[in-house]
């Protein structure tokens, strides 16, 4: 039997590797910009304003701890890793087929429209797992419902999600206006709270979780892009161009952080 404690630790033993950092190198300074696309303007945590009171429906939120900084090639290699390893995972487990995820438990988040979240995967101890993602992300076409992408989530409501390709991999949250969700686990939204604003099932937050994209096609903001709001058309033409170097070959998918 473990210790107290020791699976807690071994989570942050490893989220620390993942992260490219060591205990050793002290606090660690994490930097935020509200979500603006490719511009950002990060700030100090410490110092980032707090919005007016219900400013829109949801703010979106990115954080990073390498603020203004170009990647390293090790970091660039690991991003590329991350992307090759999805892309084999999906193919291996068939989720370039909408059915096939349906089948293998994946259902629509409640509230959502394209993320189709396994809750086995939100309650497990695995982290950016790409053959445990928490969430695929689906769009419609008029040849059915095409994968994007994965969508990965820390293991804890306030953890820190792990920079694997350093500033690369900017993980970001959401601030919802319109009132909390009840959210399984802290980090699946599974509804809203009841008229006494209590919740039957899960625990009740106004902010999401952090969360990264992983895009299996050439997202015009990145292969780890915030936006969600893709063109139509411009989402179909990168779905055709990724399914053909499908056919060719998915052991190389071409790919420039």
């Amino acid at each position: 039997m473990r210790p107290p404690g020791s699976r807690r630790l071994a989570l942050l033993a490893t989220a620390v590797a993942l992260s490219g950092c060591s205990p050793s190198e002290g606090p660690i300074d994490w930097h935020v910009s509200e979500y603006r696309g490719r511009e950002r303007s990060w700030r100090p945590e410490s110092t980032f304003p707090r919005p007016p009171p219900k400013p829109l429906r949801m703010l979106i939120y990115e954080v990073t701890r390498y603020p203004n900084m170009p990647a390293t090639q090790k970091q660039r290699e690991a991003a590329r890793d991350l992307i090759l390893r999805s892309t084999l995972a999906a193919e291996r487990n068939g989720w370039f087929e909408y059915q096939k995820a349906i089948d293998d438990g994946y259902e629509l988040i409640f509230g959502d429209k394209t993320h189709y979240a396994k809750k086995e995967y939100f309650l497990d101890d695995r982290l950016v797992d790409p053959d445990r993602p928490e969430v695929l992300m689906y769009y419609n076409t008029k040849k059915g419902k095409k994968l994007a992408g994965y969508m990965f989530y820390v293991l804890s409501h306030d953890a820190r999600g792990p920079q694997i390709g350093g500033p690369l991999t900017v993980w970001h949250y959401h601030k919802w206006w319109e009132g909390p969700f009840c959210m399984l686990g802290g980090l699946l939204p599974i509804g809203n709270p009841d008229a006494k604003g209590e919740c039957r099932r899960g625990t009740k937050h106004s902010t999401s979780p952090e969360m990264i994209h992983v895009w299996l096609i050439e997202h015009p903001e990145g292969r780890f892009a915030t936006n969600m709001s893709l063109n139509h058309k411009l989402f179909v033409q990168l779905v055709q161009d990724r399914d053909r170097e499908r056919d060719q070959s998915i052991q190389s998918p071409p790919y420039d952080p």
